[in-house]
């Protein structure tokens, strides 16, 4: 198991740094401890024996709190994915793993530079409902996936309208498809 999880790592740092820098500094220092499994979430605490009150998603306060369920089977992130399939023309996105995440780019439109920006866009979304997940534990802020959803658009626009090659993005445009300028 470390060594699945020591050769995600390596594969995400590798994607990573292979795009842009601002995204790959940000996302890195937050995946880490996800993919690793060891930190923040309540199901591996309560296996050190960490009293951690509920051990229910706090998103969608059925499974367990653990990343596996937070960005696989809660029902909040399944819903993101759905409209992040739908909204860049991919394929249903359905993910029994965090790896499984990392590879839905790859039936992007658009060629390399769709590629990318799915890729990207993927990164912003597993971002955003972490974010999410911890509003939820440490400020007790309930959210919507209509909410998560609507700050990956956000987000991954400014991103890649800031760093990327494409510097005329129209948010009207980005909002109907993010790859409408391929």
């Amino acid at each position: 198991m470390l060594n699945r999880m020591k050769n995600v790592i390596s594969v995400l740092s590798l994607i990573l740094f292979g795009f842009y820098h601002v995204i790959s500094t940000m996302i890195l220092h937050w995946n880490l401890p996800a993919i690793n499994c060891s930190h923040t979430v309540k199901s591996e605490l309560v296996k050190r024996n960490v009293h951690v009150g509920s051990v229910h998603c706090p998103l969608c306060d059925s499974g367990d709190d653990s990343v596996v369920h937070l960005f696989a089977a809660c029902s909040v992130a399944q819903e993101v994915w759905s409209a992040i399939g739908h909204w860049c023309r991919l394929s249903p996105i359905i993910a029994f793993d965090v790896t499984d995440l990392l590879q839905t780019f790859k039936g992007a439109e658009g060629g390399k530079w769709g590629k990318i920006i799915a890729h990207d866009i993927i990164m912003v979304s597993c971002w955003c409902i972490w974010r999410a997940r911890n509003e939820s534990v440490f400020q007790d802020k309930k959210t919507s996936d209509r909410i998560v959803i609507a700050n990956i658009t956000r987000l991954a626009f400014l991103w890649c309208k800031h760093r990327s090659k494409f510097k005329d993005l129209s948010w009207e445009n980005w909002l109907k498809s993010p790859l409408y300028m391929l």
